[in-house]
């Protein structure tokens, strides 16, 4: 598991509207050998598994313009699974959605095949990586994968939760962008996509906007002028695990757009 501390700014206990400090709160990991079972991408990282967590960094990239910087990101190293993971924080937040960035899961050290898209995930074996740093200037993340002694570096994809908010049903305020041809990453049904927040950043970024949204348990909606409407219908409770609801958008904004639109290129 991830361990969280809050030892000074109160922070709400799961399950209850109390509110405490000086207490101890799991961020990710439900406990079980990430070796045995599903890894869990794309869902809340408290209910994925995590197989022998070695490292973490965090990074703090987006400067929210009332509170100030906040963190974004969680990379983990794990050293069972032989994987890097990611924890997209929700908005002023230590919970958030699960991604493997790197890593099969399966231990091998083959050469990287550099700069093809989704290489990472797809046919990058690691073998016992260990230490890793974020760059919060570049995005970069830097891993040590330690038993094929070299250091990786790749790109990441970091956006922030903005909550939950309402949308109108019969007039959207963020049309949704699904069923549109040619997009290599909304595939299939949107309700229950697997790894459907990622899938909609990337969709998103591919059409240069800042702000996304999910709604309808996978559906991904963005505009050029979502950053700007998203508010409109006021705020909502009823979404659930960062994927909406029926009539509200789980909304997110990217932590660096410019850098990672010139890395997706």
């Amino acid at each position: 598991r991830i361990r969280v501390v809050s030892l000074v700014i109160k922070v709400q206990i799961p399950g209850s509207n109390q509110f405490a400090n000086n207490i101890i709160l799991t961020a990710a990991g439900d406990g079980q050998d990430g070796r045995l079972g599903s890894p869990g991408d794309g869902g809340m990282a408290t209910f994925a598994q995590v197989g022998m967590p070695m490292a973490l960094s965090v990074s703090d990239e987006y400067v929210d313009p009332e509170v100030g910087r906040l963190p974004t990101a969680l990379y983990i190293t794990e050293g069972h699974t032989h994987t890097v993971r990611s924890l997209q924080l929700h908005y002023q937040d230590f919970r958030g959605v699960v991604t493997t960035v790197a890593g099969t899961r399966i231990q091998g050290g083959d050469p990287v095949i550099e700069g093809e898209p989704q290489a990472a995930t797809q046919t990058t074996k690691l073998n016992s990586p260990s230490g890793i740093v974020s760059d919060v200037v570049t995005g970069n993340v830097y891993v040590s994968d330690t038993a094929n002694n070299r250091i990786l570096m790749m790109p990441t994809l970091e956006y922030v939760s903005l909550g939950c908010w309402r949308e109108n049903v019969e007039a959207p305020l963020i049309e949704s962008i699904e069923g549109q041809v040619g997009d290599p990453y909304l595939d299939g049904v949107p309700e229950g996509r697997q790894d459907a927040i990622n899938k909609c950043a990337l969709a998103t970024l591919r059409r240069g906007h800042l702000v996304f949204a999910v709604r309808l348990m996978g559906t991904c909606a963005t505009a050029e002028d979502a950053h700007l409407v998203y508010k409109n219908e006021g705020s909502s409770t009823s979404c659930s695990n960062g994927l909406g609801g029926a009539k509200d958008n789980s909304v997110y904004r990217f932590a660096r757009p410019g850098v990672m639109n010139e890395q997706l290129g």
